[in-house]
């Protein structure tokens, strides 16, 4: 991949960044918790329904995208099953749509089960149709996709401010409208794709077979959405949209660490397949794991250093933000990490270890969640999400070293395990230490500067690598 496509896969993830740090405090003082809660469980229920309805092949493209000699036959293949269950799932939802609401947000209303019908599509012709632009490496189409709506939302949101009568379903309005700007920007820039793969012949032999590939897929993304989404589940259970709205708003504060996961995560599952492909070296995964590791440890001591201005830019009413900052920065962390970690599970094409790992995962946030969150509503959440993505990381990193390679993992564990229980400190504590906890991140990030500082000059160095072999 050469350095201009790798600088397009980046601009989207850094861009929706930026523009989230502007819409976060927007939406927060616009809004209360309860209502951004709802809109986060609105959001991951479109997501979860859009998954569904690829049946795990997006996943399945990525992978046999560099392996097929007929592409637009795979595309076809891949897109040709959420065509035919689209309509089938829309006509449920709206049939069914005062107790599609109510099960969903606690309010009879249909208006609320259309929206979510309206996202769902979006969500599922985005999901297939962006893994087509990643695999063609037309980064910067791929990355104004991921923009498109962060920016449209926060030109839209001052609409709202001078409306006093607004609510969550002009909220949840905003965002189905901006989800949809995306998928026709996609859709316009793969028509000539789409175009060929309509006038492909249908492979039964290939669909089969990607459909028996894609299960595992699925049900792996499942685990991933499952164990990601477990503590916002926790909360709405036991704890109400309220503290589910201080959480869901500690996550958005994190999005900065999810922007090194997916920039990381776009980049390096396909180059590492495509160095498979190609018979090339893969030896220097050791090395990336060491320097992934260094970046970790530089991330958890940077948010902890700075989670104090969170409290600048939040109202009051979600002053609780500032304290979840480090346990939700270090979830998209981990997972990072473990990318790298158990990229043996990938490589081997073994996706039924990558779903154990979810599960054991899952079932650490549930457990410890259960716990937690009826005495700690939001921190519980937080604190037992991070503790999932803990096992997750030690799990997947210990399958993928058995089935393909051993590397050293001593330190890793011994990194992960510190930092976590840090992290979970943070959210208990940090309120009573005042600016005892800050400091002390500050002073741990220096020295992590300081011991990391080869591994952090080679992360940057291994792009010269990448580029020659683009």
């Amino acid at each position: 991949m050469r350095l201009n496509r790798l600088a397009g896969f980046s601009a989207g993830p850094i861009l929706s960044l930026l523009c989230s740090l502007a819409t976060v405090p927007a939406v927060a003082w616009l809004f209360p918790p309860a209502d951004i809660g709802k809109l986060d469980f609105f959001m991951t229920a479109c997501t979860v329904a859009g998954l569904l309805l690829s049946l795990g092949l997006d996943k399945a493209f990525l992978h046999e995208y560099h392996y097929s000699t007929s592409r637009s036959g795979l595309l076809k293949a891949c897109l040709l099953p959420a065509v035919l269950l689209a309509p089938v799932a829309l006509a449920v939802i709206l049939v069914f749509a005062a107790p599609v609401a109510q099960l969903l947000f606690d309010a009879a209303q249909p208006a609320l089960a259309v929206l979510f019908a309206a996202g769902m599509l979006s969500a599922v012709a985005n999901r297939l149709i962006a893994q087509l632009f990643r695999m063609q490496e037309r980064a910067w189409v791929f990355s104004m996709a991921q923009v498109l709506p962060k920016i449209s939302l926060l030109l839209l949101l001052p609409v709202l401010w001078w409306d006093p009568q607004r609510n969550f379903v002009h909220l949840a309005s905003l965002v189905v409208a901006t989800t949809w700007l995306v998928t026709l920007w996609l859709l316009w820039h793969a028509r000539v794709s789409l175009a060929q793969a309509w006038a492909a012949a249908v492979d039964r032999v290939l669909l089969r077979r990607l459909l028996s590939e894609a299960a595992p897929l699925l049900v792996s993304a499942i685990g991933y959405l499952s164990m990601l989404s477990a503590g916002m589940g926790l909360l709405r259970i036991f704890a109400g949209f309220d503290e589910l709205g201080i959480y869901a708003l500690a996550t958005r504060v994190a999005a900065g660490a999810w922007l090194v996961q997916s920039i990381f995560t776009i980049v390096w599952i396909p180059q590492v397949h495509k160095w498979a492909a190609a018979g090339g070296d893969l030896s220097n995964i050791a090395a990336i794991c060491r320097h992934a590791q260094a970046v970790v440890v530089v991330g958890f001591c940077l948010a902890g250093a700075l989670a104090w201005l969170i409290g600048w830019v939040l109202p009051s009413n979600y002053h609780g933000v500032a304290y979840l900052a480090v346990a939700t920065v270090g979830q998209p962390l981990l997972y990072a990490l473990a990318e790298v970690s158990g990229v043996g599970i990938s490589l081997a094409r073994r996706p039924s270890l990558s779903i154990a790992a979810f599960a054991a995962g899952l079932l650490g946030t549930l457990l410890a969640g259960a716990v937690l969150v009826p005495r700690c509503g939001a921190t519980g959440a937080a604190v037992s999400q991070l503790l999932g993505f803990l096992v997750y990381f030690v799990v997947k990193t210990e399958l993928g070293m058995r089935l393909w390679r051993p590397l050293p993992r001593r330190s890793l564990y011994l990194s992960a395990c510190l930092l976590s229980l840090l992290a979970v400190g943070h959210a208990f504590f940090a309120q009573r230490l005042g600016v005892l906890a800050p400091l002390a991140w500050g002073v741990l990030l220096v020295a992590a500067l300081y011991v990391c500082r080869p591994s952090l000059r080679a992360a940057f160095r291994l792009l010269k690598p990448v580029r020659q072999q683009g």
